[in-house]
Order: C-alpha cells, then sequence, then structure tokens
C-alpha cells in the first residue's frame, strides 16, 4: 500500500532538479576517497558543475535540468575516469559508484563509456568483468549474469537452456564461485553432473553490481578451480532516497527496492525473482522433456551496507531461492513415468572492511547450503546435500612501490547422499563432514608506473581427500610505450575429484543372509593444473582496444573417465553413483591440455553513439591415458566467435531509442559413435571405445536482434524492449542419440522466439 502511495504521488507531483549522487572510492583497497573533485558538464549547453566527494567518499549535486551529461573525477596519485553521454532525469537520483586505480598500479587508464557488451578486460591476465546495467541491454542475457558470461571471447555453454560454462574447452564442473569474496557451493538451484541448474542461476542481473571472471592463471587468493573463478559484488543501496525498479517479461518478473536506513550512513537493498515455467516449457520443448532442467523458479536478495566511520564498513548479505520441475516421459511400452525434481540453495555473509592509510583488511563470516532432491513415480529415490560454514581473511599492506597481500580461510563442509536403488535403504545413505584449510602470500613490487612483478604462494589442505598441496603463482606486466602492456603469468592450481569417485562400492551379504552393500573411500590425489600465458593489450587514444592471448593449460593426476566424459570437478556433483553395484574409482594416470589464441577488438564510436566488439578464441582440448594417443575431450569445440553492435538514437532529452545486434558462433560439441557390428552382434548398444569423442555436430551458431526505447515522465523512467533471439531459426543440434534397430534420433536447441521486456524505474 505504501508503494502504491508512492507512486500515485510521484506521478503528480511537481518536477524536481535532476540530481546526482555518488561514491568515490580505492579500486584496488575500497577505501573511500574524500576531497575528490567531481567536475559534472552539460553536454548541449556545455554548464559545469563542480561538487567534492566528502569523508565517506560520498558526493551529490543538484543539476539545472535533466539531459546528457559528462563527468570527470580525477585525484592526485589516481588515474582520471571519465564517464560520457549520462542521461540523467528528474524523476529519480543517479547513482555511480566511482574506482579510482592507483597510478603506480600497472593498470591500464580505466575510460568508463555506455557499451552496448557490457564486459570489459579489467587489465589481469585473462581476466574479465561482467557490469550488469549495462549487460541487461545487451541481448540474450535474460537479466541473468551466468549468461551475459557466455558474450565472453572462450566461453560457452553446454545448450541454450542451459547456464553451463565451458571455458577454454574446460568442462563447466572446474569453476568455483564466490559471492562478496565467501565461496559459495553453487550458483545455482540444484547442480548433478548434467546440469548446473537449467536456463536461470540465482544471480539476478538487477541485484548485482559487479562481477569478475578469471579464464585462467587465478589470483593468488583464490583456489580450489582448476578451469575458473567466478567472483559477484551484490549491489548497494542508495544512501540518500528511496528508489527501485520493476521488471516483466515473457520468462519472469521481479523487483528491486533500495533505500537509505541512515541518510549517507547505512542502507538496504533487496529483490526477488520469479519464473514463467509454462512458457520455458513451451519454448524449450525438446530439452525439458529430455533433460527435465526447465524448472519454476523463486530467488531473491538483500545486502545491508553500513559505513560506521570512514575507516570501517560492514555488510550482511544473503542470496538463494526454490525450484521445482515436473516431467511426464512415455516409455516404450506407453507406460507413463513421472519424474520430479526439486531443489533449494542458499548463502548468506557477514563482511567487516577496515582501511586505514596503507593498511587494509577485510573479513567474511559466510555459510553456503544446496539440497535436491528426486521423486520417481512419486517413490523418493535421491537426496543430495552440501554445503559449509567458514570464516576467511585477508590483509593488505602497501607502500609507494610494494604491496603485501595475506589471508587465509576455513570451513567446515558437509556432504550426504541417499539414493535409491535397490532396496537397501540404510546402506544407501550417507554423510560425510571435512574441514579445508588455505592460506596464501603474495608479493607485488612496482619498479616504475610501467613495470610489475608479483609473486605468490597459496597452501592448502583438502580434507574432503586428506592432500596436502603447495600452488606457486608468478605474473609479469610491463607497459611499453608504442607496442602497449605485456604480461605473463605461471600458476598452479588444483581441486579434488567428484565426489562419486572417492568412493567403491561392493555388494554382499551380512550374517542374516540379507543383501547389503559397503562403500569404501578411495584417497585418490588432486586433479591438478598448470597455467602458462602470455598477453597483449593495447589502447588508444580514440578509445579503440586491441587485446591478445596465448594460453597453455596443462592438466596431471587426472583421470580419463573425468577427462573424457567432461564430468569433472564439482565436489559436490553425484550424478552417476550406482549403488550396489562393484565398482572402482577411475584411475589417475592421465594426463590433459587445454592451449589456444583469443583476440579481441572493442571500438565504442562515441560520436556517431556506436559500439562494436568482435573476439575470437581457437584452442584445443584433449586428453592422454597412460601410453595412448591423444584424445578430443567432451568440450573441445574448437573456437568461439562473439561478436555485438548497438546503435543508439537520441530522439529527445527524455527518449532514447537503441538497437542491437548480437552473433555468437560456436565449434559443434563432441559425441562417441556406436560400434555397428558390436551393437548388432550383442543386439544392445555398443560404443566405439577406440573412436571417444571422434565426432563433431556442426557449429552452434545464433543471431540476436533487439530493439529498445527507453523515456521517461516526470518522476518514473521506462524501458520497453523487443528481443529475437536466434532470429535466423537456425536448428542448432542439442544432443544426437543412436538406438539400436532405429535410426539416429537428433534433438534441436531453440526456435526463433520473441522476448518482451518491460521495466519501470522509481
Amino acid at each position: 500500500m505504501k508503494l502504491l502511495c508512492l507512486l500515485l504521488f510521484t506521478m503528480f507531483a511537481d518536477p524536481i532538479y535532476a540530481q546526482l549522487s555518488g561514491a568515490v572510492t580505492d579500486e584496488e583497497t575500497g577505501e573511500s576517497l574524500g576531497n575528490v573533485p567531481v567536475i559534472i558538464v552539460h553536454e548541449q549547453n556545455q554548464k559545469r558543475c563542480l561538487v567534492y566527494s566528502d569523508s565517506l567518499g560520498i558526493f551529490h549535486s543538484e543539476l539545472d535540468k535533466e539531459g546528457m551529461y559528462s563527468v570527470s573525477v580525477s585525484a592526485l596519485g589516481y588515474h582520471p575516469i571519465k564517464f560520457d553521454k549520462l542521461f540523467i532525469s528528474s524523476n529519480h537520483i543517479k547513482y555511480l559508484e566511482i574506482a579510482l586505480t592507483q597510478k603506480q598500479y600497472l593498470i591500464n587508464e580505466v575510460v568508463v563509456a555506455p557499451s552496448a557488451w557490457g564486459v570489459d578486460r579489467s587489465g589481469g591476465i585473462s581476466t574479465y568483468e561482467i557490469n550488469p546495467h549495462l549487460m541487461n541491454l545487451t541481448v540474450g542475457s535474460s537479466y541473468d549474469i551466468l549468461r551475459s558470461a557466455t558474450l565472453i571471447p572462450g566461453v560457452s555453454n553446454t545448450a541454450d537452456a542451459s547456464n553451463d560454462l565451458n571455458i577454454r574447452g574446460n568442462s563447466p564442473f572446474g569453476i568455483n564461485w564466490y559471492i562478496e569474496g565467501a565461496p559459495v557451493v553453487s550458483p545455482n538451484h540444484f547442480t548433478d553432473n548434467n546440469s548446473s541448474g537449467g536456463v536461470f542461476s540465482i544471480f539476478d542481473s538487477w541485484g548485482v553490481n559487479k562481477t569478475q571472471l578469471f579464464m585462467s592463471a587465478f589470483p593468488v587468493q583464490y583456489g580450489n578451480a582448476i578451469s575458473g573463478i567466478l567472483d559477484t559484488e551484490l549491489r548497494t543501496g542508495n544512501f540518500r532516497k528511496f528508489q527501485g525498479n520493476v521488471n516483466f517479461s515473457t520468462v519472469s518478473a521481479g523487483a528491486v527496492l533500495e533505500t537509505p536506513i541512515k541518510k549517507d550512513k547505512s542502507s538496504l537493498i533487496g529483490g526477488f525473482r520469479y519464473t514463467f515455467p509454462d512458457f520455458i516449457h513451451k519454448t524449450f520443448p525438446a530439452y525439458s522433456e529430455k533433460l527435465g532442467t526447465v524448472p519454476d523458479i523463486l530467488d531473491g536478495f538483500f545486502k545491508f551496507h553500513s559505513v560506521i566511520n570512514p575507516n570501517f564498513k560492514i555488510s550482511l548479505w544473503a542470496i538463494g531461492g526454490k525450484s521445482n520441475a515436473a516431467f511426464r516421459y512415455s516409455g516404450e511400452s506407453n507406460e507413463t513415468l513421472s519424474l520430479q525434481r526439486s531443489g533449494n540453495s542458499i548463502s548468506s555473509g557477514l563482511s567487516l572492511n577496515y582501511n586505514k592509510n596503507a593498511i587494509s583488511f577485510k573479513t567474511n563470516v559466510y555459510t553456503s547450503h544446496r539440497n535436491s532432491y528426486e521423486y520417481i513415480a512419486r517413490k523418493h529415490s535421491i537426496d543430495s546435500d552440501a554445503g559449509w560454514t567458514g570464516i576467511n581473511s585477508k590483509l593488505s599492506v602497501r607502500n609507494t612501490n610494494s604491496k603485501i597481500l595475506f589471508g587465509a580461510d576455513f570451513k567446515r563442509q558437509y556432504y550426504s547422499q541417499y539414493r535409491e536403488i535397490i532396496s537397501l535403504n540404510k546402506d544407501s545413505i550417507h554423510t560425510d563432514f571435512a574441514n579445508d584449510f588455505s592460506s596464501f602470500l603474495s608479493y607485488t613490487y612496482y619498479f616504475d608506473n610501467n613495470f610489475m612483478f608479483q609473486v605468490g604462494v597459496r597452501y592448502l589442505y583438502n580434507g574432503l581427500v586428506e592432500k596436502h598441496r603447495l600452488e606457486p603463482r608468478i605474473e609479469l606486466r610491463k607497459q611499453l610505450a608504442s607496442p602497449g602492456t605485456i604480461s605473463l603469468a605461471f600458476s598452479e592450481h588444483s581441486i579434488n575429484n567428484p565426489v562419486q569417485y572417492l568412493y567403491s562400492y561392493e555388494r554382499g551379504i551380512d550374517n542374516k543372509g540379507d543383501e547389503i552393500v559397503t562403500r569404501n573411500k578411495v584417497l585418490i590425489p588432486l586433479l591438478k593444473s598448470r597455467h602458462f600465458i602470455l598477453g597483449w593489450d593495447k589502447k588508444y587514444k580514440n578509445k579503440l582496444k586491441l587485446g591478445s592471448e596465448l594460453f597453455y593449460q596443462h592438466l596431471y593426476d587426472a583421470s580419463n573417465v573425468i577427462l573424457s566424459k567432461g564430468y569433472t570437478h564439482n565436489p559436490y556433483s553425484y550424478g552417476g553413483i550406482i549403488l550396489g553395484v562393484s565398482s572402482t574409482p577411475p584411475t589417475t594416470s592421465s594426463i590433459g591440455r587445454n592451449y589456444g589464441i583469443e583476440l579481441s577488438l572493442d571500438a565504442p564510436i562515441s560520436s556517431k553513439n556506436m559500439y562494436f566488439y568482435l573476439a575470437g578464441t581457437l584452442f584445443n582440448s584433449e586428453y592422454k591415458h597412460g601410453d595412448g594417443e591423444w584424445t578430443p575431450t567432451l568440450f573441445n569445440s574448437s573456437f568461439s566467435l562473439t561478436s555485438a553492435f548497438r546503435k543508439e538514437f537520441i530522439l529527445s532529452n527524455r527518449t532514447k531509442l537503441a538497437a542491437g545486434l548480437n552473433y555468437i558462433a560456436q565449434g559443434g560439441r563432441r559425441y562417441t559413435p556406436i560400434d555397428e557390428e558390436l551393437t548388432e552382434q550383442y543386439k544392445k548398444m555398443v560404443y566405439d571405445e577406440d573412436r571417444i569423442n571422434a565426432c563433431k555436430q556442426p557449429y552452434y551458431a545464433r543471431l540476436d536482434a533487439s530493439l529498445s526505447l527507453n523515456t521517461s515522465t516526470k518522476n518514473l523512467s521506462h524501458s520497453f524492449t523487443v528481443e529475437v533471439q536466434n532470429a535466423l531459426n537456425r536448428e542448432n543440434i542439442l544432443e544426437r542419440y543412436e538406438y539400436y534397430s532405429t535410426d539416429p534420433v537428433v534433438i534441436n536447441q531453440v526456435m526463433r522466439i520473441l522476448v518482451y521486456k518491460y521495466v519501470l524505474f522509481f
């Protein structure tokens, strides 16, 4: 009722001045920067306004009129930053979070401009930053961070209706996820070896401030991953005014509200999202019927942030959701089999930040849990639960030429499984607990503004497999006058194998003559990886950016089963355990390698309100078992291509029209053909073990297009978008199945679909 009254009031209230607020911080430490000049210029009449940030880094300005503005910020010891063509309306406060980069740090000058792509190289080795506010303008993102990440070069998903991330030929399960610097079990509602959660993750982009994706040679503070690290920071609510948005589309609906608790001192932001499963099932019929991974989703988040004093800040956050999916299958005998899957995921944390002079300290107390359940023919068949509770801290000490970073993380984790494949209820349940501990230390030296050297080491104890390990990491970066910035990095990483490969199961008879299953834990080694990176970046005065990267990844102490099937690395995945059948964990004598080259071109043509991005990756992903030959992995699709184009038309001070195109192409998925002779002999499917992953599906390609109209009234803003996904209606293959005595069955991915979106800002 209060919200309705507020909307009615704002619709009939007198117009107010255009307003701009924000906060200025140190990008490296998060420390607030006071007394920093902020220059605001109206681009039409060139009227200039100057304000300064206060002791908390906060600035605020009331402007004479709404319209297009440019904002410039510069401070002693920092690279200047500029925002061009910002439309500031009178219906709500425009809020900017400005992070300045220290000059002694060798990070390229940051220039922020409206972008059609919303993804930018953040200056580090194999590192990209996703801006969700800009990504919401991008075709095909569906307001979801993981789906947005597939627009990064070298990153693809397994299907149109999946948010799995394959990075440069790696499995999706080699990724570790963080929120606000705290590790989380899974970013999805349920996780198994077939899916990471279907169409959407728990990350509604309206609640995300930024996301960093590390694709190789991860920083020393991250571990337990070999494919990638994705660290997401939730938004901080407005410190000065109540505001929010309500969004609707043909696939989901949601809202975000933010309000100050104490002006300029504390704020609260929260939101929720609900998907429309009926529409999704009709849109992705083949995928949902085959894999059953299109869920009915309700998820949400909140974050409380408080500035206790200029040096001390505290945050409390939570994010999670609930999902359910139910399907019916018709067997060969026309028997109907029902399957229901449900899952829950929740993570939360308390963060304390202290920054003063050259010292910064941050600690997180966190907890993360997920579970999933399956019912076959209304019979409870599978439970899987996993989670942990822990604490981590990091301390940074710096001076003019160097920086020391030290930290540690401890967590108590559990994982349990119930699977009633045979009627052995007691022995079909197992629960285990383990403790993980890690610490890291790195030293960075800046010879001058253009030359940086960093060396570090990470120690870990993995309680799941009871293994210790030291992982060295080195990075060297040199900025040359004409050629650009050259980067070189080497690092070691490791991860425990999936839970199902840590146990063997044997069927036996107890003293009473009843059949039992015994479970034996096998402490196989950690799966290990070495990363070698050579990078080059060049930024030109016209904001054109070129970049390239040569990468080589060597995997060892690996299983041929894991590498060939791609079922790698998520320690809390349970798909594949078959109780009651004798099994032996796979051997660990295999090695793997992923190598290739990545090229990117970012060309914003600001004077014409046009933006263009083009990036491509060529790679090879393969493994070798013992003295055998190199064999392609499941995700060896060989190449990926991403391009984006956007054109904006300024119709008036209150109205803007934008057109966008995205084109994505990827090599086809691998599959193993059948052995026709043995299949005929045994009258059942037999795959050709000498040709594992030898065949490829046709390449994947999709063209998406969108048209958006953004307009504002006295106190409200509206955004209307029409989006066409797979505009060329290409029949991309999802799966190819071969059956004995029948022709191969091919299931395609989504056809051409229309998505309508509306967002109301107030």
